[in-house]
């Protein structure tokens, strides 16, 4: 989506004004689905690529810290790589003058399904209003690759969890999700499910508490 507008901005210009740059970000070597990742720059055909290996910047900060700490958890580290990756997007963008896009959307925001100042960090959210299936239907209007949109969803952030699927770490089916935000019938264990995990992440959907805030009391 964010190509085609550069493609039809660049177009009203008459000149390559505007570039998006697609930025690889994996912690050591080729990630398990590297495959899928080729195909979806060939999709794309964005107007750059960059590849950064975030696996030192990473591993540096858990040293450090478990020095006075100890071992932190790979769920935590798992955090650390979603926040090393968008301070490396925010260096990009500030060499280039450019915003930070983010692909958190409906599902992911309601159940706070994001790292705090990780992925959650963006200057723009396009997707915030969709929820997963209507994100499915305009990648397969837009003649995405049917392997890419039917793939199960996974942050994999966890190298002892490698690949855990959303749904799993959520305890909740994406369909259970986006039926609960079209306001059509889900189970009630669902439901429950969806709500407190709402409540739960809600100071992810914050700005940081100040004397003035009252919404955490």
């Amino acid at each position: 989506m964010c190509q085609t507008a550069v493609n039809e901005l660049n177009e009203q210009q008459k000149e390559q004004t505007y570039q998006f740059i697609a930025v690889r970000l994996p912690y050591g070597g080729e990630q398990a689905d590297e495959e899928d990742c080729i195909d979806a720059l060939d999709f794309i055909k964005p107007s750059r690529t960059v590849r950064v290996n975030i696996k030192a910047a990473v591993d540096a900060s858990e040293t450090a810290v478990a020095e006075e700490f100890g071992v932190i958890s790979d769920f935590v580290k798992g955090n650390t790589k979603a926040r090393e990756r968008m301070k490396v997007q925010y260096d990009i963008a500030a060499a280039t003058s450019g915003v930070v896009i983010g692909t958190d959307h409906a599902a992911e925001a309601v159940t706070g399904f994001f790292t705090k100042y990780g992925d959650g960090a963006a200057d723009i959210l396009p997707l915030y209003r969709l929820n997963k299936r209507q994100g499915k239907s305009i990648l397969k209007m837009l003649g995405c690759p049917e392997h890419l949109y039917t793939k199960v969803p996974t942050a994999d952030l966890e190298s002892d969890k490698p690949q855990l699927p959303d749904e799993v770490a959520l305890g909740v089916s994406y369909e259970a999700i986006d039926d609960y935000l079209e306001g059509k019938e889900v189970a009630e264990e669902e439901a429950q499910t969806i709500e407190n995990l709402y409540i739960k992440s809600r100071h992810k959907r914050k700005d940081p508490v100040t004397v003035f805030d009252v919404w955490w009391k």
